[in-house]
């Protein structure tokens, strides 16, 4: 799993190159649900167990042409160069049920569950890396409004 600082770097090159070639590319912003109450309840240790597998469970999901960061907390993004937003959007529900599946043993007899929110969104001619970020950051904030484990796409028409 990259960290922010190798998102920026691949990410502007990868949005400089879909704008040049007229490319597809989208981004996946996915947040865990309510992962304050997991570190509350078991300690920070089970949410270190926790992001652990949400960071395997994304990163199981991508191609290698694909990057999966964690951006802070319990924030990760997913570039996807190549994908058109309808593609993107497949896999977002791919992933947010992979994780909705998952059981997380944190004690010896307690399980931690865990959700996503995911924004989604499609680069548009022109766009920087920033705003594609910024449009995907507001669809993660629709989806945790309208109750948390889902996913909502950014329309095209969509202004930054």
């Amino acid at each position: 799993m990259s960290n922010r600082r190798h998102l920026m770097e691949v990410g502007t090159y990868e949005v400089r190159r879909a704008n040049r070639y007229e490319r597809s590319l989208s981004m996946l912003l996915v947040d865990a649900d309510h992962f304050k109450d997991i570190n509350d309840e078991w300690g920070h240790g089970a949410g270190d167990l926790v992001l652990k597998r949400l960071g395997h469970t994304i990163l199981s999901n991508l191609r290698q042409t694909d990057l999966g960061a964690r951006i802070g907390g319990e924030e990760f993004v997913v570039l996807l160069p190549e994908t058109p937003v309808d593609n993107a959007e497949i896999l977002a529900q791919r992933l947010r049920q992979a994780i909705e599946a998952l059981s997380v043993p944190v004690t010896s007899t307690d399980r931690a569950n865990v959700t996503v929110s995911i924004g989604v969104a499609g680069l548009q001619p022109g766009e920087t890396l920033d705003q594609l970020m910024s449009r995907a950051d507001r669809c993660l904030y629709d989806a945790k409004e309208q109750g948390r484990n889902q996913v909502v796409l950014a329309q095209e028409s969509q202004e930054i």
